[in-house]
């Protein structure tokens, strides 16, 4: 249950400029977030492609998201 609530306390802290790897193996930059639909837009090689949070793989927050 703890790691439960730290995954989505992650996903929620998600945001434009973070580079995210989708559970299908596709990589790219996220551009935009809905947090209330749970859904996000990623931007790989000029196509953008909209998501469900729950796709998240594995993410790298912006440099300055974390200072």
């Amino acid at each position: 249950k703890k790691q439960a609530e730290e995954d989505k306390k992650r996903k929620d802290s998600l945001c434009a400029g973070t580079s995210v790897i989708t559970i299908g193996g596709i990589v790219g930059t996220v551009v935009s977030v809905d947090h209330e639909n749970s859904t996000f837009v990623l931007e790989t090689e000029g196509s953008k492609i909209k998501f469900d949070k729950r796709a998240i793989y594995q993410m790298t927050l912006p440099m300055l998201m974390l200072q």
